[in-house]
């Protein structure tokens, strides 16, 4: 599922927790934890142009026992700059995957909600996972 996407002059809440998180995230574990992977990339493709996209794609084992995408949440930014960088846009959008999730797109706002909900709860798992690791 693919939101359509909206074009604002700042990132919503959600949109800024889920970058932050998934740049923490690659920072403390190097990009890769086992079954989760935490992906950022970042281009301009012109002085006025940046392109970012923030991923968290979950692995499974395929049939030959090789590492496999089962599912992902990104988020993709293009900011453009005007006016010699003192006025800027953002274009922006979430993709979503696996085997719950519904192909074609929706409205931004309700992708938003379903990865609200997705990220809190990766949030609470890798408490859960860090209190138990260090006890």
């Amino acid at each position: 599922m693919t939101s359509h996407p909206v074009i604002q002059c700042e990132l919503s809440e959600t949109e800024n927790e889920f970058i932050d998180w998934v740049e923490s995230q690659a920072r403390t574990q190097g990009g890769d934890e086992g079954a989760i992977r935490f992906r950022v990339a970042s281009s301009g493709t012109a002085e006025a142009v940046l392109v970012e996209r923030h991923a968290v794609e979950f692995i499974g084992l395929g049939r030959d026992e090789a590492d496999v995408a089962v599912g992902h949440i990104a988020h993709t930014m293009k900011r453009i700059e005007y006016r010699q960088g003192r006025c800027w846009f953002i274009e922006s959008w979430f993709e979503l995957s696996g085997p719950d999730i519904p192909a074609g797109r929706a409205h931004h706002r309700d992708v938003e909600t379903t990865v609200k909900a997705r990220l809190g709860r990766m949030k609470a798992e890798r408490t859960r996972s860090e209190r138990g690791s260090a006890g």
